[in-house]
């Protein structure tokens, strides 16, 4: 997974070798992107590709997933906020903003409340919240069936979708790299960050863009929810509502994801 525009790293940290890629200039503000469940660092590669022009970009696998050490324990969400402790106290990063896809987004929000001293800011796209109640019956059976798709049926399909070759083996890659054990652990051992989660925007001590997607269009928050949180939210956080668009925002519209980014980011600037 090697591109001339990233290069791909190690680091140890919280006790763990993670796998990032580096985009951009190193003396550029810093930008994290934090990657859901059951995928990995290349699914950000069209945003992390744009930002890059601007923006120091670090995409680090969460553990469990991509080339990142899959570890035996420590599948709580406070153990991925620690990795990215890690991670930006390892390579040197400057109060870089955090974006954060589906459980990226999760994790982005209790570092806003716990590390706010170690971050700008954070963007949070749709992230699992009160679904976390369920997901290990409803999304996670799922999502470890995609390990039984024929390779060459993954690749026919985003190709038949107007994938570039390129693109096309990354849709591969990211089918594949995750650890099915990882992502049941994630979803049975942080039921409680359903309820929990709402007390964590309400702390959040950085400014907080909470992008959530349709429900109608396979968001994972509910118009009910969104209310909710928008009402128990610290005024540092900013809600905005998606219309039209499903779960994975930046993957199904990408340029109004970037050109959203960038707005918030000059914002901070």
């Amino acid at each position: 997974m090697q591109s001339p525009t990233y290069t791909d790293k190690f680091v140890n940290a919280n006790g763990l070798r993670l796998h990032y890629q580096d985009w951009g200039d190193p003396h550029a503000p810093d930008v994290l992107l934090v990657h859901g469940w059951s995928t990995s660092a290349p699914i950000w590669h069209e945003i992390a590709e744009d930002l890059s022009r601007d923006y120091h970009v670090i995409v680090p696998d969460n553990r469990g997933n991509g080339e990142s050490e899959v570890p035996s324990v420590g599948y709580r969400i406070s153990d991925y906020a620690d990795d990215l402790v890690g991670l930006i106290d390892a390579i040197g990063l400057a109060g870089p903003t955090l974006v954060g896809s589906s459980w990226g987004g999760n994790i982005g929000t209790y570092m806003a409340a716990e590390h706010p001293e170690l971050i700008s800011g954070a963007v949070l796209a749709d992230p699992v919240y009160w679904k976390m109640i369920d997901a290990f019956a409803t999304v996670v059976p799922k999502v470890t069936g995609r390990l039984d798709r024929p390779e060459g049926e993954v690749r026919g399909e985003a190709l038949s979708a107007g994938a570039t070759p390129e693109r096309a083996e990354r849709e591969v890659y990211i089918n594949y790299h995750f650890s099915p054990e990882m992502l049941r652990r994630i979803s049975i051992e942080n039921r409680d960050w359903a309820l929990e989660c709402e007390g964590f925007l309400a702390r959040a001590s950085v400014p907080t863009l909470l992008l959530v997607a349709d429900p109608g269009a396979g968001g994972y928050i509910s118009e009910v929810e969104r209310r909710h949180l928008t009402s128990v939210s610290s005024a540092n956080v900013e809600v905005r509502m998606w219309e039209g668009i499903g779960h994975l925002m930046h993957g199904e519209a990408p340029d109004r994801f970037v050109k959203e980014l960038r707005d918030y980011l000059t914002s901070l600037s």
